[in-house]
């Protein structure tokens, strides 16, 4: 039974909502104010009082959208949150405000009781006998599935969340993809399990794989899969993550060190070297503990001038040949690598694409430029 956290300072607003969900089958509990939501859901007991964060914003704004803040980077929770904005007309502020703060899915104050029973559902990844019930009473009420990826979309594009945010947007990704039945949805599945997890790859995943995205939704012969191939490579740790950095191409690493190692003379600005997981994104909370300790210069062998860029990984696991199982177009857009590979001692790495790398690294050093997304 999926538990559902409701917080509210008004007993009546919180009576409504707990009348409504524990009509459906949920348990719930209550929390009448941010320092009492905050203490339930801090330290290794914080699981029994919920699997859902409810956030009813009506005469409460601020202090409800600091609670969700506090929740993502404060505590690092991880729990899918579902915020309701008051019920006035004009709620752009609030609705910024609550998902710049970290809320996954926020719902109008005018939502009915199905709607709100749909996103709960959705949320926690459980259907109950009362929700069915209270869909027969209830009718033209509804929650669009569409809306609910694009709010995914939304949060993953606005700047500096914290990890936990990504985590808790990664799961609802996977609970909508349950629920999509086009012709996509087996390889998007795949794209996101294959995927590091930060904001700057599941961005464009979601991109890649939107719903409403035209390619998805027509009928498309299926491609054979590619043969794999063997390659060399150099294997590295950027975020948490395992990369593979092909040596066999017209952009490919020149040379590379860590750990202190003295620059070589011939590099002249490896200062200006650019961490890899901000062109690629970290993955869940490894973000805090990237280190940076090692230095990857790339070459472009086609370059008259003998251009050089850099980048900053965690560790050099060093060179390895692996087996490479080469990406389709589209899993290419999505991932930015070019294939899924198998190391010798059975360790999987992703295969990163060196023309593009070498493009997102160049673009990323002139001056007031953003990072690729």
């Amino acid at each position: 039974m999926a538990r559902v956290l409701v917080t509210h300072p008004s007993p009546v607003v919180r009576e409504a909502h707990r009348t409504l969900l524990q009509a459906c089958g949920w348990s719930v509990t209550e929390a009448t104010s941010r320092r009492d939501a905050l203490n339930r859901l801090a330290g290794p007991a914080s699981r029994q009082f919920g699997d859902l964060v409810l956030v009813d914003l009506s005469h409460w704004t601020v202090p409800g959208t600091a609670l969700i803040r506090s929740l993502r980077r404060q505590l690092a929770s991880t729990l899918p949150v579902l915020a309701l904005l008051p019920l006035q007309d004009d709620n752009d502020l609030a609705l910024e405000a609550a998902s710049r703060a970290g809320a996954n899915l926020v719902l109008s104050g005018h939502a009915g009781p199905q709607t709100l029973a749909s996103a709960v559902s959705l949320l926690t990844g459980q259907h109950l006998p009362g929700l069915a019930r209270l869909a027969a009473d209830v009718h033209g009420d509804t929650l669009d599935l569409n809306d609910v990826w694009h709010q995914q979309q939304l949060l993953l594009g606005l700047p500096d969340h914290a990890a936990a945010t990504v985590v808790a947007t990664r799961h609802v990704f996977e609970l909508l993809l349950s629920r999509r039945h086009d012709l996509r949805a087996a390889e998007a599945a795949l794209a996101l399990s294959q995927l590091a997890g930060g904001p700057v790859p599941l961005r464009r995943w979601s991109l890649a794989h939107d719903p409403e995205c035209p390619p998805l939704r027509l009928a498309a012969p299926r491609a054979l899969p590619l043969p794999p191939t063997l390659a060399a490579m150099l294997v590295l740790d950027a975020g948490g993550q395992v990369y593979g950095l092909p040596l066999d191409g017209p952009v490919g690493p020149s040379c590379w060190w860590g750990d202190g190692a003295p620059t070589p003379a011939h590099v002249s600005d490896a200062s200006l070297a650019v961490p890899l997981v901000r062109l690629l994104g970290p993955t869940g909370f490894r973000r805090l503990l990237a280190t940076d300790r090692a230095t990857v210069v790339l070459s472009h062998c086609s370059d008259p001038a003998g251009t050089e860029v850099a980048v900053r990984v965690d560790e050099l696991q060093g060179l390895q040949h692996v087996v490479v199982q080469p990406y389709s177009a589209t899993l290419r857009l999505a991932s930015g690598c070019v294939g899924m590979g198998l190391c010798s001692d059975g360790q999987q790495v992703l295969v990163l694409d060196p023309a593009t790398l070498w493009r997102h690294v160049a673009a990323s050093r002139q001056p007031g430029a953003a990072t690729p997304r």
